[in-house]
């Protein structure tokens, strides 16, 4: 339930206008983390293919991808 969670509020803060904005412009990715207390371990959403990887082993690891406006010819 926790990583539900995760993704239900990645998918809840993108209707925020400022974050629209930001990520139609480029500027900003988003990462959603579940923190294992027990470990000290943290696992990262990855967008590409929706489930859940260490952070410590793939630290570059995006749950969702700044989108840049298509530019208007």
């Amino acid at each position: 339930m926790v990583r539900e969670n995760v993704i239900a509020q990645l998918a809840n803060i993108q209707t925020h206008p400022s974050v629209r904005l930001a990520q139609e412009k480029g500027l900003v990715n988003l990462h959603g983390w579940v923190y294992d207390i027990g470990t000290g371990s943290i696992d990262a959403l990855d967008a590409d293919n929706k489930t859940f990887k260490s952070l410590a082993k793939h630290p570059t690891t995006v749950a969702v991808h700044a989108r840049p406006a298509k530019a208007v010819a």
